[in-house]
């Protein structure tokens, strides 16, 4: 079984709505599915949402990480979806979640200002950007409770 991780900057198309339970009402739908479906597809990974902008890292197996990314690309949720990372894997690292959703923390004020940002902007990540956020993403305990 071939693995590989992908990651990826979108824009949402939804005006966003006020928190619900912490968390964006649009991102907690798209949330629930990923939580239902990923693990079927044996896909895991971790999601952040800010400033409508998302940054979402994927590991699992290429037929079908690359399924479930051209649906992705033809939700009508995303626009500017750009791919940052691509390629293959050696083991996972996001074991134990199917889909973790990190809320914004002062972590992530760090993680802006290490990177000399201004703002949440995942187009304009560089890779060792990327890779900062991922591991940002994997390390974080400040996240959203999956609802059943």
């Amino acid at each position: 079984m071939a693995l590989i991780r992908l990651a990826y900057a979108s824009e949402a198309t939804f005006k966003a709505l006020p928190l619900e339970k912490g968390v964006e009402p649009h991102v907690a739908q798209i949330l629930m599915t990923s939580r239902k479906n990923n693990p079927r597809k044996g896909l895991v990974g971790g999601l952040y949402y800010e400033d409508n902008r998302f940054f979402q890292y994927l590991e699992g197996e290429k037929q079908a990480l690359y399924q479930l990314y051209d649906k992705i690309e033809g939700d009508d949720r995303h626009k500017n979806v750009k791919i940052l990372i691509d390629e293959p894997l050696d083991e996972r690292s996001f074991v134990n979640w199917s889909m973790k959703h990190m809320l914004t923390t002062e972590d992530f004020v760090g993680f802006l200002r290490e990177h000399n940002l201004d703002e949440f902007d995942p187009h304009a990540f560089d890779r060792s950007t990327c890779e900062s956020m991922i591991e940002l993403i994997r390390e974080s305990s400040h996240v959203d409770k999956p609802v059943s």
